[in-house]
């Protein structure tokens, strides 16, 4: 189903080949778990093949269509509203990933769905975004906290309509050590681009940095998951790259020593959406060796397994005994919203209790592991 996706997305596949209802069934399951269905209903549409695709296919690419433009439309507002709100305090985020891209890539952002916005700012706004966000109404998720465990802090809210908004706060672009000071808030604000459909205070990164960051986080954040939105991603802004761009885009992934991170998105997106690079460029980042960041390409990691890496990115056993003490120990901020505890004298038990219910995290596979933690 994930081929059968991708070739419709690919304009190669209009009419529907399921044969039975059960394979339609499958091929939306696959289109919802891949966030593709406003992407494909919209490759349907302008081939002029919707119609004649089956009438359970053809009333949920529909629906979740119009839900998703009138979500976006909802999101777009108060994605102002805050950006706004965040100027006047003296604090200029960037957007990162799908909120960057649904503005720059996409014909129409509706087509990049997305659980949340991310916005990097300097660290020493996050406090200040904070009080702002948690002013307009929004409250901080239950996200493990600590110097060295995360680098991001979200906060969501419900709007009238029942819509959540969610703002992930990042002062870094990942949580992986290995990956997380690859490009700073302050050399991605010299080159960042204006957004002007979400208002005068809208910027997002460059076309080169964000093809580096879609190539980063789907392997670093998701242990190298076929994902087929993320991919579309990549594939729309390597499509764009000229040979000038291409060998920016080199010389960038080779200074911060994410080569091979690289050349995995770019040879995913070219084997699922036939993506047209230079014929070197892959060839010359897969050539790549001894980067810290090739673990993440491993397969099948589990969550202990990045957190080995991320003990061996560290500089000294300082850094890494923070580290694994931030994991065991979290703030009892934390561990209060986590488990609805307001006595400090609960402490104690919630810790062994985390402990030792939570041991059996970090052997499951890193997708498992990281919805546990939230």
């Amino acid at each position: 189903m994930e081929e059968l996706l991708a070739s419709t997305l690919r304009g190669e596949t209009t009419a529907c080949p399921c044969a039975s209802r059960e394979d339609d069934t499958r091929f939306l399951e696959a289109a919802s778990r891949h966030r593709v269905e406003s992407l494909v209903a919209r490759a349907l549409h302008d081939a002029g093949a919707l119609a004649a695709w089956p009438e359970i296919v053809r009333d949920r690419l529909s629906r979740v269509a119009v839900r998703s433009g009138i979500v976006t439309q909802l999101m777009e507002r108060d994605l102002k509203d805050v950006l706004a709100a965040l100027a006047s305090a003296g604090v200029f985020p960037l957007l990162l990933k799908g909120a960057g891209l649904a503005y720059t890539c996409y014909p129409d952002p509706h087509l990049r769905p997305r659980l949340d916005t991310d916005l990097l700012v300097r660290q020493e706004d996050v406090e200040t975004a904070g009080r702002v966000l948690e002013g307009r109404g929004y409250g901080k998720l239950d996200f493990v906290d600590g110097e060295l465990v995360s680098y991001q802090t979200p906060y969501a809210r419900s709007d009238r309509h029942g819509v959540q908004h969610v703002y992930d706060v990042h002062w870094k672009i990942a949580n992986p050590q290995a990956v997380a000071d690859c490009l700073s808030y302050d050399e991605l604000e010299a080159n960042a681009v204006a957004v002007p459909r979400l208002g005068p205070f809208a910027r997002t990164i460059d076309p080169i940095a964000a093809l580096l960051l879609a190539c980063v986080h789907r392997a670093a954040h998701h242990s190298d998951a076929i994902d087929l939105l993320w991919l579309y991603d990549i594939h729309l802004l390597a499509s764009r790259l000229d040979e000038r761009g291409a060998r920016a885009f080199a010389t960038l992934a080779a200074q911060k020593r994410v080569r091979t991170l690289c050349a995995r998105g770019l040879a995913l997106s070219r084997e699922w959406f036939g993506t047209r690079v230079p014929a070197w460029l892959i060839d010359d980042l897969g050539a790549a060796r001894g980067e810290a960041a090739e673990a993440y390409l491993a397969g099948h990691l589990r969550a202990l397994d990045v957190l080995l890496s991320d003990v061996k990115a560290l500089p000294g056993w300082r850094a890494r005994g923070r580290l694994l003490l931030e994991h065991l120990l979290p703030s009892a901020a934390y561990m209060h919203a986590r488990y609805g505890a307001s006595s400090r004298a609960l402490l104690p038990i919630l810790y062994a209790r985390r402990v030792i219910f939570g041991a059996r995290r970090w052997f499951r596979p890193i997708e498992e592991a990281h919805l546990a933690v939230r």
